[in-house]
């Protein structure tokens, strides 16, 4: 079995050396990429969707992974979700199911039963915004947060004052 962690070149590679493979590029939850980023990746596109027959059998799929350098009980759940859920819907879904506008519907609907499992991936957002702003208001602080995206790929690593230690 191939983890595929650089793409599907890689994973077509190992298929046509006979080994079965998943796909992990395009879905560590770690790199803070667009939900619609990680939806729009497909294991059966660009190398493999050129194999035989045979050989695509030995594609199994992907998964969703995540280094977890940065990660704690505050923010895991929103690490995680939903794009995990946006995740398993491309590997369970026709290949010909891509509207981003559609899978961004569902997922609202799944935030929120996610929100009523008692996951925090909404609900922490208001506390964390509390602590940095060390008041109870947070609006002046809540509007730069929501224009502002987190540093992309691994290059936070680059910017941290020291090595992660979680």
């Amino acid at each position: 079995m191939i983890q595929s962690w650089r793409g599907q070149a890689s994973l077509a590679q190992a298929a046509k050396q006979g080994y079965s493979g998943l796909l992990s590029s395009g879905y560590y939850l770690d790199l803070a990429w667009s939900t619609s980023r990680h939806y729009a990746v497909d294991p059966m596109t660009g190398p493999t969707a050129n194999l035989s027959d045979d050989e695509k059998k030995l594609i199994l799929g992907g998964e969703a992974c995540m280094w977890a350098e940065y990660v704690s009980p505050e923010n895991i759940d929103s690490r995680i979700w939903p794009r995990a859920a946006a995740i398993a819907e491309r590997f369970w879904s026709p290949q010909d199911v891509t509207d981003v506008n559609s899978m961004y519907s569902r997922m609202e609907l799944t935030s929120r039963k996610l929100d009523r499992l008692g996951l925090t991936h909404n609900s922490s957002y208001d506390e964390k915004l509390r602590r940095i702003a060390g008041s109870n208001d947070v609006s002046a602080l809540r509007t730069l947060a929501d224009v502002v995206e987190p540093v992309k790929d691994y290059a936070r690593g680059d910017l941290a004052p020291a090595p992660p230690t979680a």
